[in-house]
């Protein structure tokens, strides 16, 4: 081979090593490229979802999407706070609370009625889902997880009129009647002989003993013990001091130890009744409140015209039932 065709060769040699090296930088070029814009991608997609969860946070809705319905338990007689009306129907305040609460998740509420002391074995053994409301209490506690808190009241001893009133839990040797799994219950076996605290499956059956006069004293939520001794005719026959209570406590919701899910998609559900709605529903069941929703409860008699009276229609549902 001549010099110029080996100078050609060597030329044609090089041309093609430059072409082969480019086309390989410029596919090593275009694979970072690609590679850099899918990262670039899925950090835009992060950021935009970090965005959204921020001015659009999840809703108790969407929490509660799962859950289609629940059962709550709630004691037939515990006026005005759960009970079941002359139509068959729960009502009260925590029922109007569940409710309101249903509207707002979108689960369905099926009610189950029964005595107090059956709705803490139902909802302690998970035959139904949660309690409409209870007091909080350590023994209670050791098969229920407690959740919001739906509203407060006092708890008074009641005692015949023919009897001194009672200033300390350990003023009176009678027998005190309450109702059987009550909170009250507990209350006063720890602070007196237990013989002395008598038990009642329901209302009906301790009003009948006050009524037969082998109970003469009972302890039970203000409201509902001033709403039994009127509908049974014994409110003239009892007194009790307003002012000392003995003790003030909150209700909260509840349900089987153990099943946070569920109570925390009833608490967040809660938090969307506002304050304005609670005292609109206390205010229905209890009368007046105050700007921070404390209950104010008033006992009057209906007919001592002129100095009590309802010259209204919207009279309180309690106060006709009272009157009936």
């Amino acid at each position: 081979m001549n010099l110029s065709g080996l100078q050609n060769l060597k030329e044609s040699q090089h041309i093609e090593f430059k072409s082969s090296y480019k086309g390989r930088y410029y596919k090593r070029v275009k694979n970072k490229s690609i590679y850099f814009k899918f990262w670039q991608c899925i950090g835009s997609f992060f950021s935009i979802l970090g965005i959204i969860s921020i001015l659009f946070p999840i809703s108790a809705t969407a929490t509660a999407r799962s859950i289609q319905q629940i059962s709550v338990a709630y004691c037939k007689d515990t006026i005005p706070f759960h009970f079941t009306d002359e139509k068959g129907e729960p009502a009260g305040i925590m029922i109007d609370l569940w409710r309101l609460w249903s509207e707002k998740t979108g689960i369905t509420i099926h009610f189950q009625p029964a005595v107090w002391e059956e709705t803490l074995k139902k909802v302690g053994s998970g035959a139904v889902d949660a309690h409409a409301g209870l007091f909080f209490q350590k023994e209670r506690d050791k098969y229920l997880d407690y959740g919001v808190k739906l509203t407060n009241t006092g708890t008074h001893y009641f005692t015949h009129k023919t009897l001194p009133a009672i200033n300390k839990i350990s003023d009176t040797k009678h027998e005190i009647g309450v109702i059987a799994g009550d909170f009250v219950e507990r209350y006063l076996k720890d602070r007196l002989p237990n013989n002395r605290v008598i038990p009642f499956t329901n209302y009906d059956s301790l009003m009948k003993a006050l009524q037969k006069g082998s109970i003469r004293i009972f302890a039970a939520d203000t409201p509902t013990g001033l709403f039994h001794l009127k509908k049974t005719r014994l409110i003239s026959e009892f007194t009790y001091t307003p002012e000392k209570p003995l003790y003030q406590s909150d209700w909260f919701v509840a349900v089987k130890e153990g099943n946070k899910s569920l109570i925390e998609t009833i608490n967040q559900g809660m938090s969307l009744i506002t304050e304005k709605e609670k005292r609109e529903i206390n205010q229905h069941w209890l009368g007046s409140t105050d700007n921070k929703g404390e209950i104010l409860t008033i006992s009057m008699d209906s007919s001592y015209v002129p100095f009590t009276g309802c010259n209204t229609k919207k009279c309180h549902f309690v106060k006709k039932k009272l009157d009936s």
